[in-house]
């Protein structure tokens, strides 16, 4: 099978292979897909850094996300041959990959391909992300790294508790509203001290998600209402968060880690199931806007690459 593969760490553009290996023999307790499609996304590149949570074992083909359709089964029913199906699993930058029977969402058959390919991680994440605010309807949350596909689910999302959203974003220009749905707010970073100064004094800010981190962060804690919480779930800076004890103290606001594996583990598998469920049921609506800016052969890994890196919103996938 054609797959792209790294046998070292570094950078996606200097270290991946475009290779044609054995294909994979599924152990007992998975499944053997075809894909179908698969995006680039941040934590992709981090894994090939290894700058992520998971550890490459080399040769390491890349790719953390994706879906396709089922190929081979083992003869469990409950897995029929040809069926749509979504997962989180190393190696999606493949023709085919063997998954977890327990890492696997089955999805209808007429699911949209697109979002198909995006499912697994981002809406999931997004989803816990706002339960974990507890925000009210009529609340606004702050997100930095505005113009991400976190971002933008999460401000879809919202509009289901009425809670509205707040996008911080380096250039405004460049985000769109139309592919962001809801009443929210949109702020460029050198200007949050203008924008928040008259903002906070009439609306409750009850949340920030946060997944930058440094001085954009640091700054943020200044214009959060009493009770409100800090999530950090993101690694797109490397710089420090600092606040003075009495930004939190007087606030009485609560600053949290976030990963969406511990938030699962805390939750049973009717819990995780039921939210599925809804996740697939709101996702699968054309009004649910999950954009792709381009579709790439594997073969042409070189430019989707460069592409996924431009500030247009909207994923890249590898099809297969």
């Amino acid at each position: 099978m054609n797959s792209l593969v790294f046998e070292q760490t570094g950078k996606a553009e200097e270290v991946l292979k475009y290779k044609n290996i054995k294909t994979p023999k599924p152990a007992k307790g998975h499944i053997l897909i075809k894909m179908l499609a698969s995006p680039i996304n941040p934590n992709d590149f981090m894994f090939i850094e290894r700058s992520y949570r998971i550890v490459p074992e080399f040769p390491e083909i890349a790719g953390l996300e994706g879906t396709g359709r089922i190929f081979e089964n083992g003869g469990d029913k409950n897995y029929p041959v040809g069926s749509l199906v979504a997962f989180r699993q190393k190696g999606t930058w493949a023709e085919y990959v063997t998954v977890p029977k327990e890492n696997i969402l089955k999805l209808p058959g007429n699911f949209p391909l697109h979002k198909a390919a995006q499912i697994s991680l981002n809406p999931l994440t997004a989803w816990a992300l706002l339960e974990q605010t507890n925000a009210k309807s009529g609340d606004y949350i702050i997100l930095s790294a505005g113009n991400s596909s976190i971002s933008r689910l999460i401000s879809q999302f919202s509009l289901k508790l009425g809670v509205k959203t707040i996008h911080i974003v380096r250039n405004k220009e460049l985000f769109n509203k139309s592919t962001a749905f809801g009443p929210c707010e949109v702020v460029e970073e050198n200007k949050l001290n203008e924008f928040f100064e008259k903002f906070s004094r009439h609306h409750t800010i009850s949340a920030f998600l946060d997944a930058v981190g440094g001085e954009l962060a640091s700054s943020v804690f200044t214009f959060l209402s009493p009770g409100a919480k800090v999530i950090h779930y993101g690694l797109l800076g490397t710089e420090k968060v600092s606040y003075y004890n009495s930004e939190i103290i007087f606030k009485n606001i609560s600053v949290h880690g976030f990963g969406i594996d511990f938030w699962k583990q805390h939750k049973s598998n009717t819990k995780i199931s039921m939210i599925w469920d809804e996740i697939i049921e709101i996702v699968s609506s054309e009004d649910f806007i999950m954009p792709v800016k381009a579709q790439f052969p594997l073969s042409e890994f070189e430019t989707a690459i460069r592409v996924s890196k431009n500030k247009k919103p909207g994923k890249v996938l590898f099809i297969s």
